[in-house]
């Protein structure tokens, strides 16, 4: 009995610490309707891109890493959508803080990954403020943050369809700082 009841007591415990831990990195992030910063990096090919070449699009920033389970199921939940929703209505721009370009392109030669992925760099990820993995904005046509959320949730794929259907029927022009 006194084994169940600490066994218990360990289980609420962890459930308790899980979910402040997630709205504590939430919390954290950049406030919905803020303008997104607009930043350049570089591709796993080398090319130079700024999130603001993406104007007139919804983009998902997703902040993931190799090896992380979490991020893994992130990104199967945006593929999802991505199939059922038809991959015009938005971008994915895979944002990974490793600089060791052949282990990430390991990764996606084994089919994990198959969107673009840029390197995130330190300047970027503080200024999008990640703390946890995986981090996902969704940046609206007008280049407003309508989504940020940190790690994986077993609702993440429903908010994600919700915003994306709002935002990809609406109108507007980007804007960037």
């Amino acid at each position: 009995m006194k084994l169940f009841r600490y066994l218990l007591f360990v289980l609420l415990i962890f459930t308790v610490n899980i979910a402040f831990s997630q709205n504590y990195f939430e919390a954290s992030l950049l406030q919905k309707d803020s303008i997104a910063p607009d930043f350049e990096l570089i591709t796993l090919d080398g090319d130079s891109i700024h999130l603001s070449d993406y104007k007139g699009k919804v983009v998902i920033l997703d902040f993931w890493y190799v090896g992380c389970r979490p991020c893994l199921k992130a990104y199967m939940d945006i593929k999802a959508l991505e199939e059922e929703l038809g991959a015009n209505k938005f971008v994915v721009l895979g944002m990974n803080p490793v600089t060791r370009i052949k282990k990430i392109k390991r990764y996606i030669k084994k089919g994990k990954y198959d969107d673009m992925v840029v390197i995130c760099s330190k300047e970027v990820k503080n200024n999008y403020k990640i703390k946890a993995y995986p981090t996902i904005y969704v940046i609206d046509k007008q280049g407003k943050i309508v989504l940020a959320t940190a790690g994986y949730y077993s609702n993440l794929k429903e908010n994600l369809r919700k915003v994306i259907l709002e935002e990809s029927n609406k109108g507007g022009v980007r804007k960037f700082h």
